[in-house]
């Protein structure tokens, strides 16, 4: 397999910036008088002198630093949170080193959020209790007419009912009011 010129520039990228910080890290030692010398090859634990702040701290007066700090303010994250560090680079390592070929198919996260739809329609529409009558408020409702408007009627409702483990008479109900949605659009097909 060939390596993609993303992967190659990372790859030279990282060794640029393994030997730029070990320098940096040098002065960083005569800078704040660390008793210890630091090692980039080691983790923060064995350097007892650094904190998570010094290894993660941006200065904006940087080239490097302000391109790190630009990344950060486009996707709206704050760079002394270490959980928004390791987010960005996720994305990064997820989108910059896929494999080649289509994209795998993310079904889960279309409906990540069906449950808390579906629960803001039940509290604004009590009487909303129909599987069919939910998916058709979910595709219809200004709200949610852009995530779930390109998916089919069917194919909602089945969702919509996955979601819920509610009584057999729901269940009958919902058959028997499918039935009649059914029966009444044939007979206006007829």
């Amino acid at each position: 397999m060939t390596e993609s010129n993303f992967r190659k520039e990372l790859r030279d990228a990282v060794a640029v910036r393994k030997a730029g910080y070990a320098k940096m890290m040098e002065q960083l030692v005569a800078y704040r008088g660390f008793a210890e010398p630091l090692s980039l090859d080691e983790p923060l634990s064995a350097n007892k002198s650094v904190s998570v702040t010094t290894a993660f701290w941006l200065d904006a007066k940087w080239e490097q630093h302000k391109k790190v700090l630009d990344a950060f303010e486009r996707f709206d994250l704050d760079p002394t949170n270490p959980w928004h560090w390791r987010l960005l680079i996720e994305a990064f390592v997820e989108v910059g080193l896929k494999e080649p070929g289509p994209k795998t198919k993310t079904v889960g996260n279309k409906y990540s959020e069906l449950p808390m739809h579906i629960q803001q329609l039940k509290h604004q529409y009590p009487n909303l209790r129909s599987y069919t009558a939910i998916a058709k408020r979910l595709i219809s409702d200004k709200r949610f007419k852009r995530k779930y408007a390109d998916v089919k009627l069917r194919t909602l409702r089945n969702h919509v009912s996955a979601m819920d483990w509610g009584s057999i008479e729901d269940t009958l109900r919902e058959i028997r009011e499918s039935i009649k949605d059914r029966f009444e659009s044939d007979k206006g097909d007829a």
